[in-house]
């Protein structure tokens, strides 16, 4: 049996903020900057930019500034570095 679309919705939404409410790690940090800098496809760099804008630090502006020249990833770049609640920003 196949749940409604918006029961999938709901399951996807709760998983994702369970998700996001564990703090980070520092090796998972690491491994979301290396794959910026990799030649990672756009979904995925995308994706790691989503989850920079909840567990982003300091050390994540940095990597994060240098998307923004990016005509394709700027726009993930900037959404991530405003949900960094850091300074450096």
């Amino acid at each position: 049996m196949s749940l409604p679309k918006h029961s999938r919705f709901v399951f996807a939404l709760v998983g994702l903020l369970m998700l996001s409410s564990q703090p980070a790690r520092g090796g998972d940090l690491a491994e979301l900057h290396a794959l910026l800098k990799s030649d990672a496809n756009f979904h995925e760099k995308q994706v790691v930019c989503k989850q920079l804008a909840l567990i982003g630090t300091a050390e994540s502006v940095v990597i994060l500034t240098e998307l923004l020249a990016d005509e394709k990833l700027a726009h993930a770049a900037r959404f991530a570095l405003e949900g960094i609640p850091d300074p450096a920003v």
